[in-house]
């Protein structure tokens, strides 16, 4: 019983430093990520339709800065296709579609959300015909745990007379997974080994009692 304890307190103990390091590693990977300027190519648009598409996702990013929920029709308007609009959000749930998808979409995000922030100048830009593919990095500092996070944003953008509207949109956190699913398997481990230490010790000092009363 005492090899088994020991054993257990050991791997229980190694477990936790390995959920650490891959914690900690996630953290500077993080911190790294926001220094970063990634090396997005600047796509085929002309100067002109680039400077129209940025000054769509200008506005947007006006919205995300002020995040006035009673200005979200103002922000539609002016950026989305509601037509067929559909965006993806951080969360494996959060998908929105049609106005009223957008307008529960963005409502959420300036309320609850955080301070986003789009690169919108350096974004990648690429035109075909009356469509085009935009790829841009961001940042969203959380207001529950007032952390920064490095973001992704990819979509599409189709002209409408004048304008350039958003009609495909998605967000995600640009973090390495690799350093999530790790800490993970190291987590669901420690927990376990720390469960079966338990059971150790809870029998270890059951027959301890025992025998101490028989005495």
């Amino acid at each position: 019983m005492k090899i088994l304890l020991r054993v257990f307190t050991v791997l229980t103990i190694l477990l936790c430093g390995i959920l650490v390091f891959f914690m900690l590693n996630l953290a500077y990977s993080n911190k790294k990520e926001l220094k970063q300027a990634k090396n997005y190519t600047t796509g085929n648009a002309t100067i002109k339709e680039r400077q129209a598409i940025i000054h769509t996702f200008s506005i947007l990013q006006q919205g995300y800065s002020k995040r006035d929920v009673s200005k979200i029709d103002y922000y539609i308007d002016q950026t989305i296709d509601t037509t067929s609009i559909v965006v993806l959000g951080t969360n494996p749930n959060e998908i929105f579609s049609g106005k009223k998808g957008i307008q529960q979409l963005l409502y959420g995000d300036w309320k609850f959300w955080g301070d986003a922030k789009l690169n919108v100048e350096n974004a990648h830009i690429t035109q075909v015909n009356n469509m085009a593919y935009v790829a841009m990095t961001g940042s969203i500092k959380i207001d529950v745990w007032k952390i920064t996070f490095p973001l992704r944003i990819t979509g599409v953008v189709i002209q409408d007379h004048s304008k350039w509207l958003i009609n495909k949109l998605q967000f995600q956190y640009d973090l390495d997974t690799n350093f999530v699913i790790f800490g993970l398997i190291a987590s669901v481990l420690a927990t376990v080994s720390f469960i079966i230490l338990m059971l150790i010790l809870l029998i270890y000092f059951m027959k301890t009692r025992i025998r101490l009363e028989r005495r």
